[in-house]
Order: C-alpha cells, then structure tokens, then sequence
C-alpha cells in the first residue's frame, strides 16, 4: 500500500481582475452599475472565490489533520471598510471568497483545521502595477512567517494583513 504524505497548507491564490481586460466594454460592465454586467461578473466570482473554495473541497481527503488553507484576498473585498462604489466584479468576488473563509473557519473550528483570509497588500504584479510598495517574494516570506509562527493557526475564521494584524470584514 503507498503511503500519502498530507498537505499541511493549501494557498488559494486567484486573482483576476477585469480592469486588465483588453476590451474596455467588458471591463465597465463589471466596474459601474450603469452597465453592469451580470453574465461579466460571474466570471470573476468563478476564478476568484468558487473555484478555490471547490478545490479545497475536493482537496479535503488530503489535508493534515491540523491543515490551513489560506485564501489570498484583497482589501476591496472588505464590506466595512469599502469607501467608494464600483469594482463590482473584483471587490464581489474577493467579498465572496472572504464569506466562504469564515463559513469554511466555522466548519473547521471543530477540529484542528483552519481558513484564513490574507490581503496581502500592494504588490508588485501586473495586477499592482510596478509602483506598488510589496514583491512578491515579500509577500511569499511573510506568509511563511506566519505560518511559521503558528499565527494563520491561531487565527481560523479571521481576515488578515500581511503583517498579521486584523482586517475589517
């Protein structure tokens, strides 16, 4: 019989955005409720917050038994603190994904499992653009740093900076 090695933490790590887009048509039609989009939106949904739910879903047998799963979120997809209107697709599905963390915590908070949900601030990606403050190997080492640290642990069910402190749902 072989023997299977458990995943001790499984990073979700979707970020489309359709501000990117080449066609500016489609990119407004899921950014200002005067053309939105619902058929546009659900793209975003999909990529963002569905599709890694579903593959921590189908990933679950496999999981140690004190596992993490980390969902890289975003700041706008912060309900309380959203200060202006727009980014209905990106902001919808980064909301979303942030909602199946907790449900996902709640779930895991009978065992030793835990879902965490991490805005990793402003990064140095195409996403990001080339001014922005983090790298990615940055934002890598924290990550590990708090895993490490047993602070992704010790937070199930909660909304993270990169830093470690709480971010407003």
């Amino acid at each position: 019989m072989c023997e299977r090695t458990a995943i001790d933490v499984v990073i979700n790590n979707a970020g489309y955005n359709p501000k990117d887009s080449v066609d500016k048509d489609y990119f407004m039609s899921t950014f200002k409720i005067e053309r939105f989009s619902g058929e546009n939106i659900a793209r975003s949904l999909n990529i963002n917050a569905l599709a890694p739910t579903e593959l921590t879903s189908k990933l679950l047998p496999s999981l140690a038994d004190d596992a993490v799963v980390l969902n890289i979120s975003s700041w706008l997809g912060s309900i309380g603190a959203k200060t202006g209107g727009g980014h209905y697709a990106y902001a919808g599905s980064k909301a979303l994904l942030n909602m199946f963390t907790k449900a996902m915590g709640l779930e895991f908070a009978e065992g030793n499992r835990g879902a965490v949900a991490l805005n990793p601030g402003w990064m140095r990606t195409d996403m990001g653009g080339a001014r922005a403050k983090n790298t990615p190997e940055d934002v890598a080492r924290a990550v590990l740093d708090l895993y490490e640290a047993g602070t992704l642990s010790e937070n199930n069910g909660m909304f993270l900076n990169i830093d470690g402190s709480h971010h407003e749902w």
